[in-house]
Formats: structure tokens, sequence, C-alpha cells
């Protein structure tokens, strides 16, 4: 399923993007993208990932039924980045993943914004959830961008202080 590109923020240059779903044939591509060290700088856990550890992941990640993969789609049809959701009572913990020559381009919030109309038509998704890490603020503006909504102060999630935004499903 499909959603239109979303609108470019005021005074962006960048362009248009949309979402699909992840298929069987995105698995090296999402790999090198988790693996750009400026990706891994920002992860939870900084450490390369070796790709038959990430084969195994894609595999699961992409038949388990409360994850949603979606690949992040130029106008021109590029693949540059993915957003993945975890779904858990009605919560999505999403991220998203940009390619390292795309990032800084104002693509981020545009990306998320596909991708967060896509996920709340889900019936199983009443509300996204992005957890940022506090050293991580072109992240973070960029889920603010996209209608993502900070609560409260950096809280500790997986030892790590992080920004927690939100987006609630308005139908």
């Amino acid at each position: 399923m499909g959603t239109p590109p979303v609108a470019a923020p005021p005074g962006s240059e960048a362009r248009s993007v949309k979402i699909r779903p992840a298929t069987p044939g995105d698995c090296r591509a999402f790999w090198e993208w988790r693996n750009d060290p400026g990706t891994r700088a920002v992860a939870f856990d900084p450490t390369p990932i070796p790709y038959d550890v990430h084969v195994a992941w894609f595999g699961r990640k992409l038949h388990d039924p409360a994850t949603r993969m979606a690949v992040v789609v130029t106008a021109d049809g590029r693949d540059i980045g993915y957003v993945r959701c975890e779904v858990a009572d009605g919560i999505g913990e999403i991220s998203v993943v940009l390619a390292a020559a795309e990032q800084g381009k104002g693509v981020g919030p545009r990306a998320l914004g596909a991708a967060a109309a896509w996920l709340l038509e889900d019936r199983a998704v009443t509300r996204l959830r992005a957890h940022v890490l506090a050293g991580n603020p072109r992240s973070r503006r960029a889920f603010e961008r996209a209608g993502f909504v900070e609560h409260g102060p950096p809280a500790v999630v997986r030892g790590e202080e992080v920004h927690e935004l939100t987006m609630e499903r308005t139908r």
C-alpha cells in the first residue's frame, strides 16, 4: 500500500518522497544503510553489523507480524533509506535510516510523514513513538518537522538518554 508524497517543510529545497513496503530484495541495501558509520554513531549499539547477522535479522523482521518495514523512495524512483516500526499494544516504535548522501537535505521529515501516514492507516497502530538519542539533534528535528511532539524531559532507554517523540492517530 503506498502513500502520496508528503509536502516539503517550508523553506526546504528537498524533493518529495514516498514509501513502499520492503521486500526480500531490499536486504543488502538495508544492511548498507544500517552500517554507514554516521548511522552507527547515532544508534543504540554503534557496533557494525556483520552481513550474516543482518540477513537473519532482516528475514525475521520481514516476516514478523509486529514489524512494518518500508523503503524511502525518491520521486525519480531511487531507494534512499528505510523506516521500521515495531508494533505492540497499539504503539508503533518507529525509526528511520537514510543513505548518507541524503542526510541533511530535508528528506527525513517527508520520509517520516509518509511513513506515519502509512502506519497510522493500520488499525493495529494508534500511536507512533520514537526514541531519539540525545546526541542526535538532526533526527530530533526531523521527527518534529514531520509532526511528532516531544513528551517531557529526556528519559533513559537501554542505558541511553533519549528524547521521546510521539504522533497520535487523529481519526
